[in-house]
């Protein structure tokens, strides 16, 4: 997926955003004024995050006790 991102961020002669690497998301994009054009690539870290993140969905209930 980086390879593709990279060959689209060549085409456009746009950089890799490094701040979605931490996150997962290796992107690249360039702006014609309003429009922004973009190619982003969920790196396994990222997705397995995501999916961490939903598995508890409706089965944890935060406790709201300590505001």
């Amino acid at each position: 997926m980086r390879e593709e991102v990279d060959k689209i961020a060549a085409y456009l002669g746009s950089e890799i955003d490094p701040h979605g690497l931490p996150e997962g998301h290796y992107r690249t994009s360039i702006r014609f004024g309003p429009v922004e054009y973009c190619a982003v690539a969920v790196l396994t870290k990222g997705r397995a995050r995501y999916s961490a993140d939903i598995s508890y969905a409706g089965c944890v209930i935060p406790d709201n006790t300590h505001e």
